[in-house]
């Protein structure tokens, strides 16, 4: 796995710090296709990718997907 710092080094300045972050925190592995969130839902965590992506679309009216974003580590860029 990705070291954290490395890919997001602004969290070197964060407080609580990163070993306090990582306990309150949850490392997943999320397999492709599943859902993370739905619109109108209410947030609840900030995730950091380390690796893999994310797409985030939206189903229109007549029931098909348009792509909004996706979503990747700071080095997927």
């Amino acid at each position: 796995m990705p070291d954290p710092l490395a890919l997001y080094p602004a969290l070197a300045g964060v407080s609580p710090g990163l070993p306090a972050l990582r306990a309150a925190g949850q490392a997943l592995a999320i397999p492709a296709g599943a859902l993370l969130f739905s619109e109108h839902e209410s947030c609840k965590g900030f995730p950091l990718l380390l690796e893999g992506e994310v797409r985030v679309s939206r189903a229109s009216a007549d029931g098909r997907s348009l792509e909004l974003y996706r979503v990747g580590p700071p080095s997927w860029a």
